[in-house]
């Protein structure tokens, strides 16, 4: 069960469930809009296989973007170019291919073993202009009993040729107290109250944010450690030159900044209104010319 944005969960369920039901009297393209890493793909991958059973092996096709395992934009582009650099890299550990917009034209013209087809597309504002157009007709004049569903984290960047033609579903970043559900529901850190609680805070209502997180602090014992012992070197004011040492080599790890937006947020929740506003200083100067690590002493001397 997914938490939060309910509303908008039901909205899609009742028309997907009235489609497998066979009636055409219902949108065949959504796009579902919201930040990213707030389980908007969750959702629609269980929504989906609830609904199509064994069928989804063959009637569900899901474009995944691979932006953030390339370290680069994976755009969405007219048709699939075996030679890509994003086939080779993508093929052997993900068993993917490079799927374009030509291809899933062509799949959803072909017959449904079940009761409909579906394709997801994550992140549809990555598409290319010229695959945009190409897909128009398919988001236009679908085929009976085939439905389009796709996500986006930045409508503003969407071509209005392509919004236009969709059902808009705002997805929206969980409650502190939704979230804290999510991670109970989880088992993320139920014996480490004060670690469970940055967690969540530094996922800023984002569960796809905090499962990461906490996968990360699990696979890395050493981390995990160091996390614990900085709650209450910061909290009470001691031990400063070990707190020190502790940032510096989150600054090493490249975490420094998500820990501080969550230790920002754990000082709010707790009403420690010194050290937050001492943070939130240390927070905005970062991107200044003043010495990294005197910010961070800045940030532990009272």
């Amino acid at each position: 069960m997914l938490i939060g944005n309910t509303e908008s969960q039901n909205l899609l369920r009742s028309y997907l469930e009235k489609a497998v039901e066979g009636s055409l009297n219902v949108p065949a393209f959504y796009i579902l809009s919201g930040p990213a890493h707030i389980g908007k793909s969750t959702f629609v991958q269980e929504l989906i296989g609830s609904l199509l059973g064994n069928y989804a092996a063959s009637d569900f096709l899901m474009i995944r973007d691979f932006s953030q395992q390339l370290g680069k934009k994976h755009s969405l582009k007219i048709e699939y170019d075996k030679s890509s650099e994003t086939s080779k890299t993508l093929m052997s550990e993900y068993n993917y291919q490079d799927i374009g917009v030509r291809e899933i034209n062509a799949w959803l013209q072909q017959s449904f073993i079940g009761k409909m087809k579906i394709v997801f597309i994550e992140n549809i504002e990555r598409i290319v202009p010229a695959a945009a157009n190409a897909f128009l007709k398919s988001c236009e004049e679908p085929l009976p009993h085939r439905i389009i569903i796709a996500s986006t984290s930045h409508t503003a960047q969407l071509l209005d040729t392509i919004l236009s033609r969709a059902l808009l579903l705002h997805f929206n970043e969980l409650s502190p107290q939704q979230l804290e559900k999510f991670a109970d529901e989880h088992q993320i850190f139920p014996q480490n109250l004060p670690l469970k609680q940055l967690v969540c805070t530094m996922s800023m209502g984002k569960p796809g944010q905090l499962l990461t997180t906490y996968a990360l602090l699990k696979e890395r014992e050493d981390l995990q450690t160091q996390f614990s012992s900085l709650i209450p070197l910061l909290t009470e004011k001691k031990e400063i030159n070990k707190a020190f040492m502790i940032l510096k080599w989150f600054k090493n790890e490249g975490i420094l900044e998500s820990f501080l937006d969550g230790w920002i947020a754990y000082c709010e929740m707790h009403n420690l209104s010194k050290q937050w506003a001492r943070w939130l200083k240390v927070k905005k100067m970062m991107k200044s010319t003043v010495n990294g690590e005197n910010l961070l002493l800045y940030g532990l001397l009272d």
